[in-house]
């Protein structure tokens, strides 16, 4: 009887040890386990949060050039009608065309010399040798715009020529490039350039901000030929459309010449 008490004494005493060391080695796998879970969504949270950077970085990068393109696509100045640039015709202030004695027709100047126009902007008047090409853009700005005695040559051959306030900037002066591009692209039109005035030759009335020129041919009984000139205070492109309807390409002192 004081033999089995013992033997169950003992044999319980020695599994108590055993089962609080299952117990510690089970809780510290599950510390170590909770801690490598806790990791891995840090892990996650910092590889989602560098793709976001990512992604938005991208996104900003092509951004402005997919404007551009769905911009083009749905509006390109090409498939525009006249009229629909700039401001009604209503709402762009033009005065009244006038009509100034044309002096110059083939009265060519030095390159570099300064002409003193009787009219601002001139629309006739002694000139450079060489017109602005056809083959060039239709559109010039400040950094790029020609001498005002090459563009009267041009005038000179059936052009109109648009000159802009050089203060005239942003979606304004995107429009009157746009025009341009659009005008250049019709066969009746195409003899047209825009670009900004030299104010150096004189000013623009104070209200206006934009003007059309032509060159109309002499008279055949006369011999007098007449310059034209319309001043409006924006942009119309039925104002420009009506002008070179009234004075066409094929009305110059030298026409069919581009």
């Amino acid at each position: 009887m004081s033999d089995r008490t013992t033997e169950q004494t003992t044999s319980s005493g020695g599994n108590v040890p055993a089962a609080r060391g299952q117990s510690a080695f089970e809780d510290r796998r599950q510390r170590i386990e909770a801690l490598r879970a806790k990791k891995r969504r840090s892990e996650r949270i910092r590889s989602t949060a560098f793709m976001l950077v990512i992604l938005v970085g991208t996104g900003a990068f092509f951004a402005k050039p997919a404007y551009n393109w769905v911009d083009k696509k749905f509006n390109d100045p090409l498939d525009r009608s006249i009229a629909s640039f700039g401001v009604p015709l209503g709402d762009a202030g033009c005065g009244k065309i006038t009509q100034d004695k044309a002096s110059g027709s083939q009265d060519h100047v030095q390159v570099g010399v300064r002409v003193d126009y009787d009219h601002v902007p001139p629309s006739s008047g002694k000139h450079y040798s060489n017109p602005v090409a056809f083959a060039a853009t239709p559109f010039f700005t400040t950094k790029d715009n020609p001498p005002v005695e090459n563009l009267v040559h041009n005038m000179e051959h059936g052009y109109s020529i648009l000159w802009y306030d050089p203060e005239i900037k942003g979606g304004d002066l995107d429009e009157i490039e746009d025009l341009a591009k659009r005008l250049r692209d019709d066969a009746k039109y195409q003899q047209f350039i825009a670009t900004p005035w030299d104010p150096t030759y004189g000013d623009f009335p104070g209200d206006k901000f934009i003007a059309l020129t032509h060159w109309s041919a002499p008279d055949p009984k006369t011999g007098q030929g007449f310059g034209h000139r319309l001043f409006c205070e924006r942009l119309s492109g039925q104002a420009v459309q009506d002008f070179m309807d009234k004075y066409p390409a094929t009305d110059a002192p030298e026409r069919n010449i581009r």
